[in-house]
């Protein structure tokens, strides 16, 4: 017996949109976040160069009397670290301890490691 009720299956849910891509952070939250995360695993300081043949940049953790310093000083245009540790993918220890195993440092260079040294 037919009681006027129609049977109609439920109408499927609307398909689900992805979700929108997070927008990328601008870069000084990523360095924000990067130095964070790198406090937090141990890290002192922390250093990001980005160098091209036409311009050369630098993020630091460092204090800004040491980075003042050194520019003041001119230390990137001798800093034994561009020219020796970023050409090999070889560990290589760094700072005044280690000073006495590289007898091809400076003593410009030694000294730059020293006052280094001296800030922390």
């Amino acid at each position: 017996m037919a009681t006027g009720r129609s049977w109609h299956r439920p109408a499927p849910p609307p398909p689900r949109r992805p979700s929108p891509r997070p927008r990328a952070a601008c870069p000084e939250t990523i360095w924000a976040r990067t130095s964070r995360f790198f406090a937090d695993s141990g890290f002192d300081n922390l250093i990001y160069l980005s160098v091209t043949p036409s311009t050369a940049s630098m993020a630091t953790t460092l204090p800004e009397a040491w980075t003042s310093h050194y520019r003041d000083s001119g230390y990137e245009q001798i800093d034994p670290f561009l020219s020796y540790c970023c050409a090999t993918l070889t560990p290589i220890g760094t700072g005044s301890d280690y000073c006495p195993d590289y007898d091809y440092l400076s003593g410009r260079q030694q000294q730059l490691i020293h006052e280094a040294a001296e800030f922390g």
